[in-house]
């Protein structure tokens, strides 16, 4: 899937200080290079027990297990920092690859949207997905839960580093 880039990196910059407090965002590099891409963000006020989440993964490197290292990183941040139950998102109809990949983690199909994107000169279909969880929202961690996560976290980031190829 192509999209279009940001311009320059003063804009990604500006993107990323556009986030409120809360969001988590994952950036996989190799060699110093942006290979893959995650972020989950969650609502504010009566869906505050909720988040959208998105995630790519650069072509060269469909395959590697570097979607699902980052979905699992979201997805536990999701469930232990921020105590979402419920995290959703939008795919492409055709990404049956990415649309395996939810399903994997427990993702459900909820509805479809005609004529979601345009790629090209053409329009394409999406579908709306979530992962819901049979629990009540999480109080938030302490000092101690926050650092013992975290480790968790620092162990993940080592994988981003040594992507197979």
């Amino acid at each position: 899937m192509v999209l279009d880039p940001f311009n320059s990196a003063e804009e990604v910059q500006v993107w990323f200080d556009s986030h409120p407090p809360g969001c988590f965002d994952l950036v996989a590099a190799k060699d110093d290079r942006a290979i893959g891409f995650a972020g989950l963000y969650p609502c504010p006020g009566s869906q505050s027990h909720s988040g959208w989440m998105c995630l790519f993964v650069h072509d060269d490197f469909h395959g590697c297990g570097i979607g699902s290292l980052m979905l699992r990183a979201l997805l536990t941040a999701a469930d232990l920092l921020a105590g979402l139950s419920r995290v959703q998102l939008i795919v492409h109809c055709d990404n049956e690859r990415a649309i395996s990949l939810y399903r994997k983690f427990d993702f459900v199909i909820e509805g479809r949207h005609e004529c979601f994107a345009r790629r090209g000169g053409e329009f394409v279909a999406a579908l709306t997905m979530a992962r819901l969880t049979a629990r009540v929202p999480a109080e938030p961690l302490n000092l101690e839960q926050i650092e013992a996560n975290l480790s968790g976290f620092l162990a993940l980031r080592q994988s981003f580093y040594t992507v197979p190829r």
